[in-house]
């Protein structure tokens, strides 16, 4: 892992608190459907950045290949699995998804979502938050023996 990067970890965690504002009512106490839209791109984002983290950090994949840098939930996860990592199902099954939500949000079209949907989503990155950090804190102490 390349110690000059800021940690995965904390970019995933900077998406999930933008996205859990979003969806609250403090945040959103007008349910604003552009603030929802906002929410669903940055849990789309911070799903994105945690199968990216185990591609390059893990796995050694080259952030900067063309490959590298998409936005297709479906296609990381399958490229995921293709290193045996087990991918989560709950990812699996709402990849096309997660991925309409980036690319609708990023070109001024509607997201249609619920804010039930991105919490869901956002329960789910709670643990793979986690699971993150753990193998961060691993990678660093190999690179620091």
């Amino acid at each position: 892992m390349n110690d000059e990067r800021i940690l995965c970890s904390s970019e995933i965690y900077a998406d999930m608190v933008l996205a859990k504002y979003g969806i609250s009512p403090e945040g959103n106490p007008t349910n604003d459907e552009a603030i929802i839209n906002e929410a669903a791109y940055h849990t789309q984002q911070a799903v994105e950045k945690y199968l990216k983290f185990y591609l390059r950090d893990v796995y050694g994949e080259d952030e900067t290949q063309k490959r590298f840098r998409i936005h297709n939930i479906s296609t990381l996860a399958t490229r995921l699995a293709d290193h045996g990592h087990q991918v989560s199902q709950e990812i699996i099954d709402n990849a096309d998804e997660l991925s309409e939500w980036e690319a609708n949000s990023r070109y001024g079209h509607s997201v249609v979502t619920t804010r039930e949907k991105i919490s869901e989503m956002l329960d789910l990155l709670d643990t793979l938050l986690e699971e993150v950090k753990s193998k961060e804190v691993e990678l660093l102490d190999k690179t620091s023996k």
